[in-house]
């Protein structure tokens, strides 16, 4: 069950507004207007204490790090494919999204702990 549970809050943290549209895309079934505001307000908390610590910011940062790999290709070749600014930009956005729901499945699961003290109301 547990499993479950941290599949969907994964894909909740994936996007501030449509986490709970991913989820059920993915086969969780809808839930009732009073757990959608619950959820939101979950994801929000959880985004702006991830912000608020400094974490958002380094995965932001190592986005940037890791799109410029992806531009200029992991190996140096001849016929790399030309990369235009608009995939680069949704590639960033995809690895974003992943990187805040990756931290935030660390966290719940306990397998590493943040530095500092967030108030979120």
């Amino acid at each position: 069950m547990k499993h479950i549970i941290d599949k969907r809050n994964f894909y909740l943290m994936l996007s501030l507004y449509l986490g709970q549209d991913i989820a059920y895309k993915h086969g969780f079934t809808g839930t009732s207007d009073d757990v959608k505001e619950k959820e939101q307000e979950w994801i929000s908390n959880q985004w702006e204490m991830l912000y608020e610590l400094g974490v958002f910011n380094e995965v932001v940062e190592s986005v940037e790090w890791f799109s410029e790999v992806l531009t200029k290709g992991m190996i140096d070749s001849d016929d790399d494919m030309p990369q235009t600014e608009a995939l680069v930009e949704q590639t960033k956005t995809i690895i974003l999204a992943y990187g805040v729901a990756l931290v935030q499945k660390l966290l719940m699961n306990e397998k590493i702990a943040l530095l500092g003290e967030v108030v979120v109301e």
